[in-house]
């Protein structure tokens, strides 16, 4: 198989605009998403495709980013400068 798209992938991490673009490992779409903000509250879920694109607030700091696939949860932090 195509080893490259066994891992989830967020870029650009850090980001300047809070623009980040997620690319899902293939064949895992279709599950929950949930991003968290840097006091640890969840801020926005929604469904995850093969590629999709998140918006983080305006203000500076660390955010997580969870990906429930279809066998492993992968977390992710997401640095917005």
């Amino acid at each position: 198989g195509d080893a490259s798209r066994r891992y989830l992938s967020v870029h650009p991490n850090p980001t300047r605009d809070g623009r980040v673009s997620v690319t899902m490992p293939l064949g895992d779409a279709g599950t929950l998403w949930e991003l968290y903000n840097p006091a640890g509250s969840r801020i926005q879920h929604g469904v995850t495709s093969p590629t999709f694109e998140l918006q983080l607030p305006a203000t500076a700091g660390t955010y997580v980013l969870r990906v429930h696939g279809g066998a492993q949860t992968w977390t992710r932090r997401i640095v917005r400068n």
